[in-house]
């Protein structure tokens, strides 16, 4: 719902028309050349300057070069940097799955998620090679303390694909059939490699993870399931809308 929220900002704020737009849902060469793995972004002059979490208030700060407000949403020390970039992470299903796959944040370090997360392009102050410094020194707690809310993250995707692709009339106990460690390792596998790369060497660890996301959805299937219905009604009415006018 993230990229919807900000496109609804937008529009409510009459800016919409401000923007471009960008489908990236068939578009292989976007999300390579901007090393993009996490929507929604926003990208000026062929940059990333920000990921998801994108605030609404940001946008628009970006939008009419308000910059005491763009200043608000922007590290100005190694430890707001820190920050941002777990937020960004736990809000990116591609990034935790591929932390959760390989029991680390290290496949991250060499991609240009951490500027995005980080907004980099738009900070002065800090050195991004002193930035990675600071979470390669702390990688094993980053991931330590993000495990359990990635994890849930994964849990609500994998839920949520799989009711999209088999519709909302789904009951519970026709949702519980996929509610299954082995098919959950294989989504897990297939979400976050590409083609052979990124295949980690253990995979019982993958075994492992697809386990505890096979506890939460066991204990909090009702309640994503209701969520999920209610996420795909709204968006679905949006469309129907813009088809329509």
């Amino acid at each position: 719902m993230s990229s919807y929220n900000v496109v609804k900002s937008l529009k409510s704020e009459g800016l919409l028309r401000s923007i471009k737009l960008v489908d990236v849902s068939n578009d292989l060469g976007v999300i390579t050349g901007l090393g993009l793995l996490s929507v929604p972004a926003i990208s000026k002059d062929g940059k990333i300057i920000g990921i998801d979490p994108l605030e609404p208030d940001f946008v628009k700060a970006l939008l009419t070069g308000d910059k005491a407000i763009i200043k608000k949403y922007v590290p100005k020390s190694y430890s707001e940097a820190l920050d941002r970039f777990s937020v960004s992470l736990i809000h990116s299903s591609y990034a935790s799955i591929l932390a959760l796959i390989h029991n680390s944040i290290d496949p991250l370090l060499n991609t240009r998620f951490i500027d995005h997360a980080v907004r980099l392009e738009l900070v002065s102050s800090l050195s991004k090679d002193e930035l990675i410094e600071e979470i390669k020194l702390r990688s094993r707690d980053i991931f330590e303390s993000l495990r359990d809310k990635m994890v849930r993250v994964a849990a609500k995707n994998y839920l949520r694909e799989v009711v999209w692709i088999l519709g909302i009339d789904i009951d519970e106990l026709t949702l519980k059939k996929f509610i299954d460690r082995d098919l959950i390792t294989q989504w897990l596998l297939a979400k976050a490699s590409v083609g052979r790369a990124l295949v980690p060497y253990n995979f019982n660890i993958i075994k492992d993870v697809a386990t505890h996301v096979v506890n939460v959805l066991t204990n909090k299937l009702s309640k994503y399931l209701k969520d999920l219905i209610e996420e795909y009604r709204t968006l679905m009415r949006e469309f129907i809308h813009r088809e329509l006018e």
